[in-house]
């Protein structure tokens, strides 16, 4: 067992190293600081930090002012210092500087990633490593993590808070005499993370419901005693608001919504597709809905120079005569036979999900965690619905608030599908260094010859 575990965190390094070669590679190869923002929405969020270094926080007035100055501050704040120390040698070092910020962010969240997989199923190593490889070289995943942009954090924020619920759940709450200890701790510091995430993305709220439902399941089914679990749900929830309620009082001061989201919405329909226009365009809902799942999904895997750059096409073709700017492919072309694999691959993971749950021995506790987990997910795909039935945003990075529990469930479907514990480790290993030979191609097969050709 002793020779299992150091192979496994020999393997977690080797997943490391390979993360941050290719965020750097990611980093070196992408354009900073261009009229064309090869990175999504990377100018804006450089801005952001802009308005940060001059001492003042930035205020939204029009998306073309700044359309990120509705965001919080907290991913800003940990820029300023590197912009401060770069931006004299120009807006370009600066980004590449800055990117960084996001690279450590994502580092962080492999880490945190497997500790919570190794939380939740402690016999189970394979599992816990086969997750924390997919969410680290998750090509999509690891090119949001070598721009400037708040997700890098926000993600981060809501596996460190899933790994707190996990570990108030699966921790052993019996006392010397038998009397249930209180979980004290672990509950403030998940109030600390629910704080960091307002002040951070209003899309990672989503992780309220997912703390509270987790927590009174654990009550309902006598994981934690109720009145802990309640006690619990009130110190995380509570101590969250209280920590983000002075961002929320100044967005309803200036906007008078407390997260700032009607008055960027109301500035977005000027600057994005709408939906009921591409509706028409593609003849109605249903084709909308295909073409909505089609590139949100080829996105989550990998899109790249602002979503439109695709695996299995010319880097060059995308580059439109005119304007010398990446358009997206035409809505009718096909997507590549890459994408059709990586859609086997996912529809094996599905099959195999609840094969893979019976094997991992889910009990009361665990299963309160991966309903919790499942919730999650399904508010980041209404979240997700909802603005995309109002603008036309058929990118997958919109799903990586729930990319750790979706990784999970992945590991947990091959789990099923390979009883063997030999075989298991082979198709983890197979999946993971077919994840790095993706990587190589994004760089030096798509992105290397086409921003040559710049």
């Amino acid at each position: 067992m002793k020779e299992a575990k150091t192979n496994t965190r020999l393997w977690l390094a080797v997943i490391v190293v390979l993360y941050l070669i290719f965020a750097v590679a990611y980093n070196l190869v992408t354009p900073a600081a261009s009229t064309f923002q090869h990175n999504p929405d990377e100018n804006d969020h450089a801005k952001y930090v802009s308005v940060l270094a001059s001492g003042h926080l930035p205020v939204f007035t029009t998306a073309p002012a700044g359309s990120e100055f509705h965001q919080p501050p907290l991913y800003y704040l940990f820029c300023t210092p590197v912009y401060l120390a770069t931006h004299h040698n120009g807006d370009s070092a600066a980004i590449h500087a800055m990117r960084v910020v996001s690279t450590i962010f994502g580092l962080l969240l492999i880490l945190v990633t497997y500790r919570c997989a190794r939380l939740l199923f402690p016999d189970d190593e394979w599992t816990a490593l086969l997750t924390a490889g997919l969410v680290a070289l998750l090509p999509m995943n690891i090119a949001m993590n070598a721009s400037v942009g708040n997700d890098s954090l926000t993600n981060l924020l809501v596996v460190a808070g899933l790994m707190l619920l996990t570990k108030i759940a699966t921790a052993d709450h019996t006392g010397v005499q038998g009397k249930h200890a209180q979980p004290t701790t672990p509950a403030v510091l998940l109030g600390v993370v629910l704080g960091l995430i307002i002040l951070t993305k209003s899309s990672a709220l989503v992780l309220y419901p997912a703390v509270l439902v987790g927590l009174l399941l654990l009550g309902y089914r006598k994981v934690l005693t109720p009145s802990v679990a309640l006690r619990c749900a009130v110190i995380s929830i509570g101590m969250g608001l209280l920590i983000g309620s002075p961002w929320l009082l100044r967005n309803f001061t200036l906007y008078g919504d407390p997260l700032g989201q009607k008055v960027f919405q109301q500035a977005f329909q000027q600057t994005t597709a709408p939906a009921d226009g591409i509706m028409r365009l593609v003849g109605g809902l249903g084709p909308y809905a295909s073409l909505m799942v089609k590139w949100t999904f080829a996105s989550f895997w990998g899109v790249f120079d602002s979503m439109t750059a695709f695996w299995g096409r010319d880097p060059h073709v995308a580059l439109s005569r005119m304007t010398h700017t990446p358009i997206g492919p035409p809505f009718d072309e096909p997507l590549s036979p890459i994408y059709n694999l990586l859609a086997v691959l996912t529809g094996m993971a599905l099959i195999g999900v609840r094969m893979g749950l019976r094997r991992a021995g889910v009990d009361a506790a665990k299963s309160s965690i991966l309903w919790s987990f499942l919730l999650l997910i399904l508010a980041t795909a209404y979240g997700f619905t909802m603005f995309t039935l109002q603008f036309f945003q058929a990118q997958g990075r919109y799903w990586f608030t729930a990319l750790v529990p979706l990784a999970l469930f992945f590991a947990l479907g091959y789990r099923g599908l390979f009883a063997k514990e030999t075989s298991y480790r082979a198709v983890s290993i197979v999946l993971i260094l077919g994840l790095v030979a993706l990587n190589a191609y994004t760089i030096w097969g798509l992105l290397v010859p086409r921003f040559a050709a710049g």
